[in-house]
């Protein structure tokens, strides 16, 4: 907190934002605690958001910097292959990480690892049009740790094993 100059207040956690802090710290809680599906992007994003829901806005700026948006936006997708940190798509668009995560949800509902993650799926998805690759290509190709981390993301978000969408499409 102090290398990204945010201050908390005291008791600011019951003091101000309460609920909405409440339900984000929770979704931490539940990304840190499924150890198949952790995604560090994930949980350093609900992580700042939470700070930055303590810090309350005179620490970080009045107003979001929405005209960041595209760099962020291209950064992602021209790095979704990738491991990349928050404070990589801050560097790209010139914004603090904090303002990252906030513009993320607020722009599309869900954080940067969230995103990711349906980046990385839906390349999969593409990927398994050819028959002649194999789930162990897709899932390196896409930017998946390996073919099972690929497997539990994929069905957490296509409700389907790769192997089982392979068969439909």
């Amino acid at each position: 907190m102090d290398s990204m100059r945010i201050g908390v207040l005291a008791n600011s956690v019951f003091d101000r934002h309460g609920e909405r802090i409440l339900w984000q710290m929770l979704r931490l809680l539940r990304e840190f605690r499924d150890r198949e599906t952790r995604f560090l992007l994930t949980i350093e994003s609900l992580i700042l958001e939470i700070l930055a829901g303590l810090g309350g806005e005179r620490q970080i700026g009045p107003r979001l910097p929405f005209h960041r948006w595209k760099l962020l936006e291209e950064k992602i997708h021209e790095s979704f292959r990738e491991s990349i940190r928050t404070r990589d798509l801050a560097s790209a668009a010139g914004i603090h990480p904090v303002h990252v995560a906030r513009l993320f949800r607020l722009k599309t509902g869900v954080t940067p690892g969230e995103y990711l993650q349906h980046l990385r799926a839906q390349c999969a998805c593409r990927l398994m049009q050819d028959p002649e690759r194999s789930l162990v290509e897709i899932a390196s190709e896409s930017g998946f740790a390996d073919q099972s981390h690929m497997n539990r993301i994929f069905k957490r978000l296509v409700h389907c094993s790769p192997g089982n969408f392979r068969l439909l499409i």
